[in-house]
């Protein structure tokens, strides 16, 4: 919700900066019309026009953006299911000297089985993630990282237009939170799938046979390889990216801003 309310609040005032910017009826983007749009009503129509384009282009952006971090939080709420159902595999069974009966260690690895392959299944999902979106995700950094600097250069040497300063603002902040997200939800998939490993651990593995202890050992040890996500298999999405990236969007701003005053 942020995110949106970031998109859509930086937009509108985009235009109407642009709008008290000119006193001369100047467009937010040059353009070419088939009509006088310096004149009224043509200049209101064309100005209708842009904003709401920019409006959409933007929403579609934001959507997508949307989409693939719900995507990733569906992987991670599959992970959270797992480890539940894997911490309730003897639910509703009476335990007698510590030891399941035949019928109950039965009922026990059918559960266990169920979880394996939800787990395995979970995990092909994640792979496919990986395949459609690492390397949009990677452009999507850099060309953030390069919008955090720029933005913030311009934002440093704006004066006079309170309503430009402000878009400006709301767009730096808006590529931020965007970077933000997408790590927040590779770094919380990269959770979930560790606790796996830990809930296959918390069930009473200690009352079954040796076959079902083997099997168990087996899901942790393969839990022990985490799931993750990464841009263009350079770097993981998690929180340590994301304050790599704030780290180095100030270092590139600090030089871009000494380049500017130099010159």
């Amino acid at each position: 919700m942020l995110y949106a309310f970031l998109t859509a609040t930086t937009i509108s005032l985009w235009a109407l900066a642009a709008a008290t910017e000119n006193q001369n009826k100047q467009l937010p983007m040059r353009a070419w019309y088939p009509f006088n749009a310096s004149q009224s009503p043509m200049y209101e129509i064309a100005y209708l026009h842009q904003s709401m384009s920019l409006m959409l282009s933007a929403s579609m952006n934001a959507s997508k953006d949307i989409v693939v971090m719900a995507l990733i939080a569906q992987c991670r709420c599959r992970f959270r299911l797992i480890s539940i159902a894997l911490k309730g595999l003897c639910r509703d069974m009476h335990i007698v000297n510590n030891r399941l009966t035949k019928k109950q260690e039965e009922i026990v690895t059918v559960r266990l089985g169920n979880c394996i392959a939800e787990h395995q299944d979970t995990l092909e999902t994640v792979n496919e993630l990986e395949r459609c979106f690492t390397e949009s995700t990677f452009a999507q950094f850099t060309v953030s990282l390069a919008i955090i600097c720029v933005t913030g250069v311009q934002l440093v040497f704006q004066t006079g237009n309170m309503l430009r300063m402000l878009s400006m603002t709301f767009y730096l902040l808006n590529m931020v939170d965007q970077v933000y997200l997408y790590c927040r939800e590779g770094n919380e998939l990269t959770i979930e799938s560790e606790n796996v490993s830990r809930s296959a651990y918390e069930w009473p593995w200690y009352t079954c046979s040796v076959r079902v202890r083997r099997s168990a050992l087996i899901l942790m040890t393969r839990c022990c390889r985490t799931a993750k996500l990464t841009a263009g298999g350079f770097t993981t999405l998690s929180l340590a990216t994301f304050v790599s990236i704030c780290k180095a969007s100030y270092s590139f701003f600090t030089v871009l801003k000494q380049v500017d005053e130099d010159t």
